[in-house]
Protein backbone atom coordinates (compact mmCIF):
# COMPACT_ATOMS: atom_id res chain seq x y z
CA UNK A 1 0.00 0.00 0.00
CA UNK A 2 1.08 3.79 -0.67
CA UNK A 3 0.46 4.19 3.14
CA UNK A 4 1.74 1.78 5.60
CA UNK A 5 2.39 2.76 8.94
CA UNK A 6 3.36 6.49 8.16
CA UNK A 7 6.82 5.95 6.72
CA UNK A 8 5.39 6.57 2.63
CA UNK A 9 2.74 9.07 3.82
CA UNK A 10 2.43 11.31 0.13
CA UNK A 11 1.53 14.23 2.04
CA UNK A 12 5.12 14.13 3.17
CA UNK A 13 8.40 15.37 2.66
CA UNK A 14 9.94 15.63 -0.86
CA UNK A 15 12.14 12.98 0.34
CA UNK A 16 9.79 10.59 0.91
CA UNK A 17 7.10 11.22 -1.54
CA UNK A 18 10.19 10.76 -4.05
CA UNK A 19 10.66 7.38 -2.49
CA UNK A 20 6.86 6.79 -2.78
CA UNK A 21 7.40 7.57 -6.03
CA UNK A 22 10.61 5.80 -7.32
CA UNK A 23 8.72 2.24 -5.53
CA UNK A 24 5.54 3.28 -7.56
CA UNK A 25 7.52 2.67 -10.64
CA UNK A 26 9.43 0.14 -9.79
CA UNK A 27 6.05 -1.50 -8.85
CA UNK A 28 4.43 -0.60 -12.34
CA UNK A 29 7.38 -1.93 -14.18
CA UNK A 30 6.86 -5.37 -12.36
CA UNK A 31 3.22 -5.51 -12.13
CA UNK A 32 0.84 -8.18 -13.92
CA UNK A 33 -2.31 -7.25 -14.56
CA UNK A 34 -4.06 -7.83 -11.33
CA UNK A 35 -1.54 -6.25 -9.09
CA UNK A 36 -1.14 -3.36 -12.44
CA UNK A 37 -4.79 -2.85 -11.49
CA UNK A 38 -4.99 -2.68 -7.64
CA UNK A 39 -2.27 -0.34 -7.78
CA UNK A 40 -4.22 2.11 -10.45
CA UNK A 41 -6.85 1.52 -7.70
CA UNK A 42 -4.05 2.89 -5.09
CA UNK A 43 -2.95 5.62 -7.02
CA UNK A 44 -6.74 7.27 -7.12
CA UNK A 45 -7.09 7.29 -4.04
CA UNK A 46 -3.74 9.81 -3.68
CA UNK A 47 -4.00 11.57 -7.09
CA UNK A 48 -1.39 14.32 -6.31
CA UNK A 49 0.89 11.43 -7.18
CA UNK A 50 -0.71 11.39 -11.08
CA UNK A 51 1.41 13.91 -12.85
CA UNK A 52 4.87 11.94 -11.58
CA UNK A 53 3.65 7.88 -12.75
CA UNK A 54 0.40 7.96 -15.31
CA UNK A 55 2.45 7.82 -18.54
CA UNK A 56 4.42 4.85 -17.30
CA UNK A 57 1.49 3.06 -15.97
CA UNK A 58 -0.78 3.50 -18.93
CA UNK A 59 2.64 2.83 -21.17
CA UNK A 60 2.60 -0.58 -19.21
CA UNK A 61 -1.41 -0.66 -19.56
CA UNK A 62 -1.23 -0.64 -23.02
CA UNK A 63 1.23 -3.09 -23.58
CA UNK A 64 -1.31 -5.73 -21.47
CA UNK A 65 -4.03 -4.64 -23.09
CA UNK A 66 -5.84 -3.43 -20.17
CA UNK A 67 -5.92 0.16 -20.75
CA UNK A 68 -9.78 0.43 -20.38
CA UNK A 69 -9.65 -1.41 -17.28
CA UNK A 70 -7.13 1.33 -15.59
CA UNK A 71 -9.34 4.07 -16.86
CA UNK A 72 -12.31 2.28 -15.03
CA UNK A 73 -10.46 1.87 -11.90
CA UNK A 74 -8.33 5.65 -12.00
CA UNK A 75 -11.91 6.71 -12.70
CA UNK A 76 -14.60 4.83 -10.65
CA UNK A 77 -17.27 7.40 -8.64
CA UNK A 78 -15.22 7.06 -5.71
CA UNK A 79 -11.84 8.20 -7.03
CA UNK A 80 -10.39 11.01 -5.43
CA UNK A 81 -9.24 11.82 -9.07
CA UNK A 82 -12.79 13.41 -9.56
CA UNK A 83 -12.02 16.15 -6.62
CA UNK A 84 -9.72 18.15 -9.21
CA UNK A 85 -10.34 19.28 -12.83
CA UNK A 86 -6.56 19.30 -13.59
CA UNK A 87 -6.74 15.39 -11.97
CA UNK A 88 -8.84 14.65 -14.73
CA UNK A 89 -7.74 15.97 -17.63
CA UNK A 90 -4.78 14.67 -16.67
CA UNK A 91 -5.79 10.76 -17.52
CA UNK A 92 -7.30 12.42 -20.91
CA UNK A 93 -4.38 13.40 -21.84
CA UNK A 94 -2.69 10.36 -21.34
CA UNK A 95 -5.34 8.31 -23.33
CA UNK A 96 -5.83 10.95 -26.66
CA UNK A 97 -5.68 8.83 -29.26
CA UNK A 98 -5.63 5.47 -28.26
CA UNK A 99 -9.12 3.16 -27.83
CA UNK A 100 -9.62 3.96 -24.61
CA UNK A 101 -9.80 7.13 -24.61
CA UNK A 102 -13.78 6.68 -25.75
CA UNK A 103 -14.08 4.92 -22.71
CA UNK A 104 -12.64 8.14 -20.92
CA UNK A 105 -15.48 10.65 -22.91
CA UNK A 106 -18.05 8.22 -21.87
CA UNK A 107 -17.26 8.17 -18.19
CA UNK A 108 -16.65 11.72 -18.15
CA UNK A 109 -19.67 12.20 -19.46
CA UNK A 110 -22.09 9.75 -17.17
CA UNK A 111 -19.91 11.75 -14.07
CA UNK A 112 -21.13 14.99 -15.82
CA UNK A 113 -24.64 14.32 -15.43
CA UNK A 114 -23.87 12.81 -12.33
CA UNK A 115 -22.35 15.20 -10.54
CA UNK A 116 -23.06 17.05 -6.91
CA UNK A 117 -20.41 18.56 -5.50
CA UNK A 118 -17.81 20.65 -6.85
CA UNK A 119 -14.66 19.96 -8.36
CA UNK A 120 -11.18 22.14 -7.80
CA UNK A 121 -11.01 23.79 -10.98
CA UNK A 122 -9.36 26.60 -13.24
CA UNK A 123 -9.36 27.32 -16.27
CA UNK A 124 -9.89 24.23 -19.00
CA UNK A 125 -6.75 25.67 -21.05
CA UNK A 126 -4.69 25.61 -18.42
CA UNK A 127 -5.13 21.92 -17.17
CA UNK A 128 -5.02 20.23 -20.69
CA UNK A 129 -2.78 20.02 -23.39
CA UNK A 130 -5.60 18.75 -25.80
CA UNK A 131 -8.21 20.03 -27.53
CA UNK A 132 -10.39 16.94 -27.34
CA UNK A 133 -10.24 16.85 -23.79
CA UNK A 134 -11.05 20.48 -23.31
CA UNK A 135 -14.59 20.36 -23.69
CA UNK A 136 -15.27 17.18 -22.00
CA UNK A 137 -13.72 19.12 -18.55
CA UNK A 138 -15.81 22.40 -19.70
CA UNK A 139 -19.21 20.55 -19.32
CA UNK A 140 -17.88 18.86 -16.03
CA UNK A 141 -16.51 21.85 -14.21
CA UNK A 142 -19.68 23.94 -15.25
CA UNK A 143 -21.74 21.02 -14.53
CA UNK A 144 -20.32 20.27 -10.65
CA UNK A 145 -20.79 24.06 -9.55
CA UNK A 146 -23.71 25.13 -11.20
CA UNK A 147 -26.55 22.52 -10.52
CA UNK A 148 -29.78 23.79 -9.34
CA UNK A 149 -27.45 27.38 -8.59
CA UNK A 150 -30.45 30.06 -9.21
CA UNK A 151 -29.95 33.97 -8.13
CA UNK A 152 -31.88 33.03 -4.80
CA UNK A 153 -28.74 30.77 -3.83
CA UNK A 154 -25.79 31.87 -6.14
CA UNK A 155 -23.71 33.50 -3.06
CA UNK A 156 -24.22 31.00 -0.72
CA UNK A 157 -22.64 28.61 -3.53
CA UNK A 158 -19.96 30.69 -4.40
CA UNK A 159 -18.89 30.22 -0.97
CA UNK A 160 -19.21 26.58 -0.73
CA UNK A 161 -16.72 26.56 -3.59
CA UNK A 162 -14.29 29.35 -3.12
CA UNK A 163 -12.03 27.57 -0.86
CA UNK A 164 -11.72 24.70 -4.16
CA UNK A 165 -11.23 27.27 -6.54
CA UNK A 166 -7.26 26.47 -7.67
CA UNK A 167 -6.03 29.70 -8.10
CA UNK A 168 -2.50 30.53 -8.98
CA UNK A 169 -0.52 31.27 -5.88
CA UNK A 170 2.40 33.45 -7.93
CA UNK A 171 -0.94 35.84 -8.95
CA UNK A 172 -2.37 35.95 -5.47
CA UNK A 173 1.03 36.96 -3.56
CA UNK A 174 1.61 39.53 -6.04
CA UNK A 175 -1.76 41.15 -5.69
CA UNK A 176 -1.48 41.27 -1.99
CA UNK A 177 1.50 42.43 -1.56
CA UNK A 178 0.24 45.61 -3.41
CA UNK A 179 -3.36 46.47 -2.08
CA UNK A 180 -3.96 49.41 -1.11
CA UNK A 181 -5.82 48.35 2.45
CA UNK A 182 -2.52 46.98 3.77
CA UNK A 183 -4.55 46.34 7.30
CA UNK A 184 -6.27 43.49 5.80
CA UNK A 185 -5.33 39.79 6.84
CA UNK A 186 -4.22 37.08 4.37
CA UNK A 187 -7.02 35.12 4.54
CA UNK A 188 -9.72 37.55 4.70
CA UNK A 189 -8.54 39.09 1.70
CA UNK A 190 -8.11 36.04 0.16
CA UNK A 191 -11.28 34.40 0.97
CA UNK A 192 -13.29 37.68 -0.16
CA UNK A 193 -11.63 37.34 -3.69
CA UNK A 194 -11.95 33.27 -3.55
CA UNK A 195 -15.83 34.28 -3.46
CA UNK A 196 -15.54 36.89 -6.18
CA UNK A 197 -14.10 34.37 -8.27
CA UNK A 198 -16.38 31.63 -7.70
CA UNK A 199 -19.37 34.08 -8.31
CA UNK A 200 -18.24 35.13 -11.91
CA UNK A 201 -17.68 31.33 -12.90
CA UNK A 202 -21.37 30.27 -11.81
CA UNK A 203 -22.86 33.26 -13.33
CA UNK A 204 -20.93 32.61 -16.74
CA UNK A 205 -21.48 28.74 -16.32
CA UNK A 206 -24.99 28.54 -14.76
CA UNK A 207 -27.95 28.89 -17.33
CA UNK A 208 -29.91 31.62 -15.79
CA UNK A 209 -32.60 32.52 -17.03
CA UNK A 210 -32.09 36.80 -18.36
CA UNK A 211 -34.90 38.21 -15.93
CA UNK A 212 -32.44 36.35 -12.81
CA UNK A 213 -29.67 37.79 -14.16
CA UNK A 214 -30.77 40.98 -14.73
CA UNK A 215 -32.61 40.82 -11.48
CA UNK A 216 -28.69 40.44 -9.77
CA UNK A 217 -28.90 44.11 -10.17
CA UNK A 218 -31.36 46.32 -8.28
CA UNK A 219 -33.80 48.16 -10.23
CA UNK A 220 -32.60 51.67 -8.61
CA UNK A 221 -29.47 50.58 -10.15
CA UNK A 222 -30.55 50.20 -13.08
CA UNK A 223 -32.64 53.01 -13.51
CA UNK A 224 -29.66 55.09 -12.12
CA UNK A 225 -27.09 53.96 -15.27
CA UNK A 226 -29.31 54.14 -17.71
CA UNK A 227 -29.95 57.70 -16.57
CA UNK A 228 -25.96 58.14 -16.94
CA UNK A 229 -25.97 57.18 -20.42
CA UNK A 230 -27.81 60.11 -22.12
CA UNK A 231 -29.87 59.57 -24.98
CA UNK A 232 -28.37 60.78 -28.12
CA UNK A 233 -24.88 61.98 -26.77
CA UNK A 234 -21.82 60.02 -27.94
CA UNK A 235 -19.60 57.60 -25.33
CA UNK A 236 -17.01 55.60 -25.35
CA UNK A 237 -17.27 52.88 -22.87
CA UNK A 238 -14.45 51.61 -21.68
CA UNK A 239 -13.87 48.22 -19.67
CA UNK A 240 -10.86 46.14 -18.72
CA UNK A 241 -10.38 42.24 -19.29
CA UNK A 242 -11.41 41.49 -15.24
CA UNK A 243 -14.18 41.72 -13.17
CA UNK A 244 -17.81 40.32 -13.17
CA UNK A 245 -17.40 40.33 -16.96
CA UNK A 246 -20.77 38.81 -17.30
CA UNK A 247 -22.52 41.03 -15.29
CA UNK A 248 -21.20 43.64 -17.14
CA UNK A 249 -22.45 42.48 -20.27
CA UNK A 250 -25.80 41.54 -18.97
CA UNK A 251 -26.14 45.56 -17.31
CA UNK A 252 -25.17 46.67 -20.69
CA UNK A 253 -27.54 44.80 -22.49
CA UNK A 254 -30.61 45.96 -20.32
CA UNK A 255 -29.79 49.69 -19.84
CA UNK A 256 -27.73 50.34 -23.33
CA UNK A 257 -29.16 48.06 -25.95
CA UNK A 258 -28.42 49.47 -28.86
CA UNK A 259 -24.64 50.42 -28.13
CA UNK A 260 -22.19 49.49 -30.71
CA UNK A 261 -19.16 46.52 -29.73
CA UNK A 262 -15.37 46.45 -30.86
CA UNK A 263 -14.46 43.28 -29.91
CA UNK A 264 -12.89 39.97 -31.88
CA UNK A 265 -16.00 38.40 -32.96
CA UNK A 266 -18.98 39.51 -34.77
CA UNK A 267 -21.60 36.97 -32.96
CA UNK A 268 -24.51 39.84 -33.00
CA UNK A 269 -25.15 43.01 -35.76
CA UNK A 270 -23.77 45.69 -32.78
CA UNK A 271 -20.28 43.39 -32.79
CA UNK A 272 -17.23 45.24 -34.91
CA UNK A 273 -14.89 42.68 -35.43
CA UNK A 274 -11.21 44.09 -35.17
CA UNK A 275 -9.65 41.11 -36.07
CA UNK A 276 -11.29 40.29 -39.24
CA UNK A 277 -11.08 44.03 -40.20
CA UNK A 278 -9.69 46.15 -38.38
CA UNK A 279 -10.35 49.17 -39.92
CA UNK A 280 -13.27 48.85 -41.17
CA UNK A 281 -14.32 48.34 -37.31
CA UNK A 282 -13.03 52.02 -36.38
CA UNK A 283 -14.87 53.36 -39.19
CA UNK A 284 -17.77 52.35 -38.45
CA UNK A 285 -17.45 52.79 -34.70
CA UNK A 286 -16.73 56.27 -35.55
CA UNK A 287 -19.87 56.65 -37.55
CA UNK A 288 -21.39 55.61 -34.27
CA UNK A 289 -20.46 58.06 -32.18
CA UNK A 290 -21.07 60.53 -34.68
CA UNK A 291 -24.50 59.74 -34.81
CA UNK A 292 -24.67 59.83 -31.04
CA UNK A 293 -23.96 55.67 -30.42
CA UNK A 294 -22.38 54.39 -27.30
CA UNK A 295 -19.45 52.34 -28.34
CA UNK A 296 -18.01 49.79 -26.02
CA UNK A 297 -14.13 48.74 -26.03
CA UNK A 298 -11.37 47.85 -24.39
CA UNK A 299 -8.18 49.25 -24.19
CA UNK A 300 -5.95 46.27 -23.19
CA UNK A 301 -7.43 43.94 -24.97
CA UNK A 302 -4.79 41.66 -27.65
CA UNK A 303 -5.72 43.62 -30.95
CA UNK A 304 -4.93 46.45 -32.60
CA UNK A 305 -2.22 48.93 -32.43
CA UNK A 306 -0.36 49.49 -29.69
CA UNK A 307 -0.84 53.24 -28.09
CA UNK A 308 1.01 54.84 -24.83
CA UNK A 309 2.58 53.01 -21.77
CA UNK A 310 0.83 52.51 -18.67
CA UNK A 311 2.31 50.95 -15.19
CA UNK A 312 -0.03 48.63 -13.22
CA UNK A 313 1.11 47.38 -10.11
CA UNK A 314 4.76 47.80 -11.20
CA UNK A 315 4.05 46.55 -14.51
CA UNK A 316 4.90 48.46 -17.94
CA UNK A 317 2.63 47.43 -20.45
CA UNK A 318 1.30 49.07 -23.79
CA UNK A 319 -2.88 49.66 -24.20
CA UNK A 320 -4.08 49.82 -27.60
CA UNK A 321 -4.91 53.18 -28.94
CA UNK A 322 -8.71 52.60 -30.19
CA UNK A 323 -10.42 53.65 -27.95
CA UNK A 324 -8.29 57.22 -27.56
CA UNK A 325 -8.58 57.86 -31.54
CA UNK A 326 -12.32 57.26 -31.31
CA UNK A 327 -12.62 59.94 -28.59
CA UNK A 328 -10.22 62.28 -30.25
CA UNK A 329 -11.47 62.19 -33.59
CA UNK A 330 -15.33 62.47 -32.49
CA UNK A 331 -15.05 64.68 -29.10
CA UNK A 332 -17.32 62.11 -27.72
CA UNK A 333 -16.60 61.73 -23.70
CA UNK A 334 -15.13 59.20 -22.02
CA UNK A 335 -15.83 56.29 -19.26
CA UNK A 336 -14.78 53.16 -17.75
CA UNK A 337 -17.08 50.80 -16.48
CA UNK A 338 -16.70 47.66 -14.08
CA UNK A 339 -18.87 45.47 -11.67
CA UNK A 340 -18.57 45.40 -8.29
CA UNK A 341 -19.59 44.09 -4.84
CA UNK A 342 -21.25 45.14 -1.81
CA UNK A 343 -21.64 42.43 0.59
CA UNK A 344 -24.34 40.66 -1.87
CA UNK A 345 -25.39 43.30 -3.61
CA UNK A 346 -23.98 43.95 -7.54
CA UNK A 347 -23.59 47.44 -8.00
CA UNK A 348 -21.92 49.49 -11.29
CA UNK A 349 -18.74 51.77 -10.77
CA UNK A 350 -18.70 53.95 -13.37
CA UNK A 351 -15.54 56.58 -14.06
CA UNK A 352 -15.90 59.34 -15.84
CA UNK A 353 -12.61 60.27 -17.82
CA UNK A 354 -11.08 62.24 -20.50
CA UNK A 355 -13.14 64.59 -23.50
CA UNK A 356 -10.84 66.43 -25.51
CA UNK A 357 -10.87 69.97 -25.53
CA UNK A 358 -11.10 72.47 -28.69
CA UNK A 359 -7.60 72.17 -30.28
CA UNK A 360 -6.13 69.80 -27.82
CA UNK A 361 -2.94 68.06 -29.75
CA UNK A 362 -3.49 64.07 -29.84
CA UNK A 363 -0.59 63.55 -27.77
CA UNK A 364 -2.15 65.37 -24.90
CA UNK A 365 -5.14 63.44 -25.02
CA UNK A 366 -3.91 60.42 -25.27
CA UNK A 367 -1.53 60.86 -22.25
CA UNK A 368 -5.05 62.02 -20.45
CA UNK A 369 -6.58 58.85 -21.42
CA UNK A 370 -3.40 57.09 -20.32
CA UNK A 371 -3.11 58.34 -16.77
CA UNK A 372 -7.25 57.87 -16.76
CA UNK A 373 -7.10 54.01 -17.49
CA UNK A 374 -3.95 54.01 -15.80
CA UNK A 375 -5.72 54.94 -12.35
CA UNK A 376 -8.49 52.98 -12.87
CA UNK A 377 -6.58 49.50 -13.37
CA UNK A 378 -4.38 50.58 -10.60
CA UNK A 379 -7.71 51.03 -8.31
CA UNK A 380 -9.22 47.99 -9.31
CA UNK A 381 -6.03 45.57 -8.65
CA UNK A 382 -5.30 47.04 -5.65
CA UNK A 383 -8.66 47.77 -4.48
CA UNK A 384 -11.25 46.01 -2.64
CA UNK A 385 -10.72 41.86 -3.08
CA UNK A 386 -15.18 41.51 -3.42
CA UNK A 387 -14.62 42.92 -7.17
CA UNK A 388 -11.16 41.79 -7.33
CA UNK A 389 -11.49 38.69 -10.29
CA UNK A 390 -8.79 38.63 -12.67
CA UNK A 391 -8.76 37.07 -16.22
CA UNK A 392 -6.12 35.06 -18.06
CA UNK A 393 -4.18 38.50 -19.74
CA UNK A 394 -3.21 39.94 -16.72
CA UNK A 395 -3.04 36.98 -14.51
CA UNK A 396 -0.27 36.13 -17.12
CA UNK A 397 1.86 39.34 -16.52
CA UNK A 398 1.66 39.13 -12.83
CA UNK A 399 2.48 35.80 -12.75
CA UNK A 400 5.77 36.46 -14.42
CA UNK A 401 6.42 39.88 -12.88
Amino acid sequence: MLVDDGSCDVSGENGVYDQVVTQLLERVQQSEQTELVQLAREIAAYPALLPRVLTKLFERAEAMGIETRLVQVLLSPKSKVWERLGDVAQVGDCLVGSPAFEHFKKMVSRFTTAAKEPLEFEDEKSVSAHREVRPLLRRLRNASVTADVDAGNIHDRAEHIAKRLDLNRRVLNYLFERRADQSVARETWEQQLRVSAALEQLISSARLPVDQRVGLFSKDVRVSLAAAFAPGKPLVLTFHHGGFATLRQVLLDEVKPGAVYLTNHDKAANRLNVIADSAGAMLEGNRALLRGDTVVISPDGLQGADGPEIEVLGIRTNIKSGAIMLAFETFAPTVWLTIGRKGRQFVPMLKHGPTREKGERYSSFAKRFADFYEDCLNGFFSGDPQNLVFKPQWSRLFAHA
